[in-house]
């Protein structure tokens, strides 16, 4: 085809109503595969051959100068698709450990095998079952939220050129990708409808495992605040697809330890004994706490305090500097300022467990 050559005409035929498929879906899925089936390398970025195309990715932002992950030829190869591309296409997907899941693409590049898988995005996302067997086996991926493409795919359609910048996704990865980069990815798809995801730019995103609740939280950076808990995880089922996924990631990755605490009720505190109390039902400590901090944030410093001793470590002496773990709610009786420390932070075993994501 020519670069000022159009289409075939074809019919497009959608349902109303239709409890399995909204119009929207069916539609971005009809222009998605169109496009793919069709698209050359002069209409994709001018180039004569798909080799000199190639020699143009990926292709990078503008303004950072990052790779741009909403553009879909910067996640599959550039190459000719003419009749690999296929709608609603049955097969099993096989991962490198033998298993198997049998899955219907909404689009997909299949040439004797699977190359490519396109999931577009309307009112419901793909399950864990899926997302986990599409990480692990060798395949590209690329998320659609269809909203986001529809105008420019329906504005631009007819217009044959510079593809390579119009012809765009949410995000993907090419099948030799790294692990964390698929699971960062697959996160970054799941909380893009949900705040703050909807209306704040994600800077960093970490997850963080809590010893004495046996919880994987995962927690987000916006330019506005520091470390928070994203509000899908935190309220979610442990079972949630977003609590799954983060779980799936942290027991197949080393984590790193921190001795600072991201949640919401505690904080992690530098406390210098001044008495202990041991006629209590546990150790009660009287003293400073010389910092008290919430991940990267600090809380107050220089406060005298009383801590109630919840730990296994009971040997604490008069006069030593410890890090405790306590709710960061006031308790303040008799005039004190009195937490309960849950358990040490200058301890490895203690430390938080944390896996940085990309």
């Amino acid at each position: 085809m020519k670069i000022n050559e159009g289409y075939p005409v074809q019919e497009f035929k959608t349902e109303l109503h239709n409890s399995e498929e909204t119009p929207l879906h069916a539609q971005v899925k009809k222009m998605l595969a169109t496009k793919l089936h069709y698209m050359t390398s002069q209409e994709l970025c001018g180039s004569e051959t798909w080799e000199d195309a190639d020699k143009k990715f990926p292709i990078r932002d503008h303004h950072s100068g990052q790779f741009a992950r909403n553009l879909i030829y910067n996640h599959i190869p550039r190459q000719n698709y003419n009749n690999k591309v296929f709608v609603e296409k049955d097969f099993s997907l096989e991962t490198p450990s033998g298993s198997r899941l049998f899955i219907k693409p909404d689009v997909c590049i299949f040439n004797y095998k699977p190359l490519s898988i396109f999931e577009i995005i309307v009112t419901s996302k793909p399950k864990i079952d899926k997302l986990i067997a599409m990480i692990e086996a060798p395949v590209n991926v690329v998320f659609i939220y269809a909203e986001d493409v529809i105008s420019d795919l329906s504005r631009k359609f007819n217009i044959h050129t510079n593809w390579s910048n119009n012809f765009k996704c949410f995000t993907g990865w090419r099948a030799e990708d790294s692990l964390i980069t698929k699971v960062s990815r697959t996160i970054d798809m799941l909380i893009a409808d949900k705040f703050p995801a909807k209306h704040h730019d994600i800077l960093e995103k970490k997850i963080c495992f809590f010893q004495e609740e046996n919880v994987y939280n995962l927690y987000v950076k916006t330019p506005e605040w520091d470390w928070k808990p994203h509000t899908g995880s935190r309220k979610g089922k442990p079972t949630s697809t977003l609590n799954t996924l983060i779980k799936y990631y942290a027991e197949k990755t080393a984590p790193i330890l921190e001795a600072v605490s991201y949640r919401d009720n505690s904080m992690t505190v530098e406390f210098v004994v001044g008495r202990t109390y041991n006629n209590y039902e546990d150790a009660f400590h009287v003293g400073t706490i010389l910092k008290a901090s919430q991940g990267e944030t600090i809380l107050f410093e220089n406060q005298e305090a009383g801590i109630v001793n919840k730990t296994n470590y009971q040997n604490i002496k008069d006069g030593q500097k410890i890090r405790f773990v306590c709710g960061a709610t006031n308790y303040g009786t008799n005039g004190r300022n009195k937490y309960y420390a849950n358990h040490l932070a200058n301890g490895k075993d203690n430390l938080n467990k944390v896996w940085m994501l990309e």
